[in-house]
């Protein structure tokens, strides 16, 4: 398989019907966009692209790193990037009311337990815990605090 850079993933249309089952962090769905993706990562969101969307958070997370790049082949390669999974379909969930109540109520269960979780992390576990997703993510551990969330790794 070649370097996404090259061929990007070929997203189609993911909507939040309840056949999606993953909301897709950052560091795994921009995967598919780096120069040597992990192939296991990579496999996983073609086998599974009718399966998974992102959080607004993480949307904005992508979309501020490839705007503070300077202007370069690497950034040029991003915005195709992005316009690929936009043309695709991909559904960003936003942080809605629902979200918000669930995140102040975790947030101060949390407190309580002397856990302080990072607000953005905090803001996708909502979108995912208020949607019955399952978040994917390398970073497992920053997920692990909040109830009911469940989380998965496709890195390893």
């Amino acid at each position: 398989m070649g370097g996404a850079s090259e061929e990007f993933l070929p997203y189609q249309t993911c909507s939040t019907t309840p056949d999606v089952i993953f909301l897709v962090d950052t560091n795994t769905f921009c995967e598919a966009a780096k120069p040597e993706p992990n192939h296991r990562v990579l496999s996983r969101l073609m086998a599974r692209q009718f399966d998974w969307t992102t959080s607004a958070t993480a949307w904005e997370e992508f979309i501020a790193g490839v705007a503070a790049l300077p202007r370069s082949e690497r950034r040029s390669k991003l915005e195709a990037y992005r316009e690929s999974l936009i043309d695709g379909g991909l559904d960003v969930l936003p942080f809605d009311r629902a979200a918000a109540e669930w995140m102040g109520v975790e947030r101060a269960r949390l407190r309580k337990r002397g856990v302080r979780p990072a607000y953005r992390d905090a803001q996708i576990a909502a979108v995912a815990a208020t949607h019955k997703l399952v978040v994917v993510t390398r970073n497992v551990n920053d997920f692990r605090p909040f109830a009911g969330v469940r989380v998965q790794n496709w890195f390893g």
